[in-house]
């Protein structure tokens, strides 16, 4: 619980408390996306150079469905930039921040750590 508070703080620092984050809704994808096995497919396609919301990609568009979200096999566009704001809190959380020049186990962060926590 206190993983997904971390990240809905962190969405909030940059957005405030806007609709999409109060949601109920918006808890349980939370919930869904800051599971462990979810944090290291976030973490290994950053390392391997891939945008960290293609880890889960699959997983938020079977939310969206499963939750009534998509409308007409249609997921909305504001829906799909917050959830991308969301990847990028969470791309924060696990301490990846905008311009930054640090290494990670040497490993240099690739231009998607970057992008990825642009929206933070």
């Amino acid at each position: 619980m206190a993983r997904e508070n971390l990240i809905k703080e962190a969405f909030k620092d940059r957005y405030g408390d806007t609709p999409f984050i109060n949601d109920s809704t918006t808890a349980t994808l939370i919930s869904a996306l800051a599971t462990p096995i979810n944090i290291r497919k976030i973490t290994a396609f950053c390392i391997i150079g891939e945008p960290p919301i293609t880890a889960v990609v699959h997983d938020i568009e079977l939310f969206a469905e499963n939750n009534g979200i998509a409308r007409n096999g249609q997921i909305p566009d504001e829906w799909k930039e917050n959830v991308g704001k969301l990847i990028g809190a969470i791309a924060y959380f696990l301490g990846y921040a905008k311009h930054t020049e640090k290494t990670l186990n040497c490993i240099p962060p690739t231009k998607y750590f970057k992008s990825g926590s642009n929206y933070i």
